[in-house]
């Protein structure tokens, strides 16, 4: 068995340093109608405490602010490359670099 990542054994604030994963669709009932729903599940490295997020699309951009308002700001979120997390970091570069520019 592999040793664990420093960043697993570092002791750190909770959820400093985070994991996070998607799930779903699940089909929850609104009213008289059947929706999608789609989860977002965070991990934090050091305690293995989990905080979940869910969302009505596959948008990690507002369940991110959400976790963020609640739990404070992370200096590392860890990921896979699933075509969601891609495109939320590609529109997080731009519009960084737009904000700079301004």
């Amino acid at each position: 068995m592999a040793g664990l990542p420093k960043d697993r054994l570092q002791v750190a604030v909770p959820f400093l340093k985070v994991g996070v994963d998607y799930f779903g669709p699940i089909m929850v009932k609104h009213l008289r109608r059947k929706e999608k729903r789609y989860g977002y599940l965070f991990t934090c490295l050091v305690s293995r405490a989990v905080h979940l997020e869910m969302a009505d699309s596959f948008v990690i951009i507002n369940a991110l602010r959400r976790f963020i308002a609640r739990r404070g700001p992370s200096s590392d979120i860890y990921s896979d490359n699933s075509t969601n997390f891609v495109g939320a970091d590609r529109e997080l570069e731009q519009s960084l670099e737009e904000w700079n520019q301004s």
